[in-house]
């Protein structure tokens, strides 16, 4: 269980290949371990936390057009915030992050000018200049899902109990 964060590409209003080099440079920066049969990254920050990222293209043919970063519990980092704002802002991608209300992150104000118009009718978009921002915008979005995450964890065991 995870709270997620989609990243798209967009250009004229439609889905698009993201920059691909600029992103693997990004990730190449930092510790990481690519698991090829998944195209994910666990990537590993000094202060201890760490982010998945599910995106192909980076290290195979597959096309970049964004990703996923997977956040958990020790996922919410000030390192991790700035990874995930350096990786869309390099390649020129959207964040879309699974939380009320919805949301489009935009690490420059010019990538709002790239979005569908359908698109902005029922997300507010939000600029945001680095990971502190980002993280900012995003935590109550992450405090929600830890409390779902940990009643759901407490149903289990509660559940698990009654056998």
């Amino acid at each position: 269980m995870s709270f997620d964060l989609f990243l798209v590409a967009f250009r004229d209003g439609q889905a698009c290949v993201g920059d691909v080099e600029a992103a693997r440079q990004v990730l190449d920066s930092a510790q990481h371990t690519h698991y090829i049969e998944h195209s994910n990254y666990v990537i590993c920050f000094p202060d201890g936390s760490h982010v998945e990222l599910y995106a192909g293209g980076l290290h195979d043919k597959d096309k970049f057009d964004g990703g996923m970063f997977a956040l958990r519990g020790r996922s919410f980092s000030q390192a991790v915030m700035q990874f995930i704002w350096d990786f869309a802002a390099a390649g020129r991608l959207a964040i879309f992050p699974a939380m009320e209300p919805p949301l489009v992150v935009l690490p420059s104000e010019e990538l709002q000018a790239e979005l569908p118009s359908d698109l902005l009718e029922n997300r507010r978009p939000i600029v945001v200049a680095d990971g502190h921002k980002l993280g900012t915008v995003l935590s109550d979005g992450f405090t929600v899902w830890q409390a779902y995450r940990d009643q759901i964890v407490s149903d289990a065991q509660d559940d698990s109990g009654d056998a």
